[in-house]
């Protein structure tokens, strides 16, 4: 299951606090920072691609 994370800001300070609260998972996230529309800018929060691990074989 993917999980998009869409942040409306007006401060760049609030943005900057954003990111420290969700700086735990953010290693799972790509950021995408946006304008939008004035007043408003906007934070994007979009899932990287899952890792493939090998497949464990039991060589016994």
């Amino acid at each position: 299951m993917s999980m998009k994370i869409h942040v409306s800001y007006t401060e760049d300070e609030e943005a900057t606090e954003f990111q420290t609260l969700l700086k735990p998972i953010s290693h799972r996230f790509k950021v995408k920072k946006s304008t939008g529309t004035y007043p408003y800018k906007h934070l994007y929060f979009t899932p990287r691609k899952p890792r493939k691990f090998a497949k464990y074989t039991d060589n016994t």
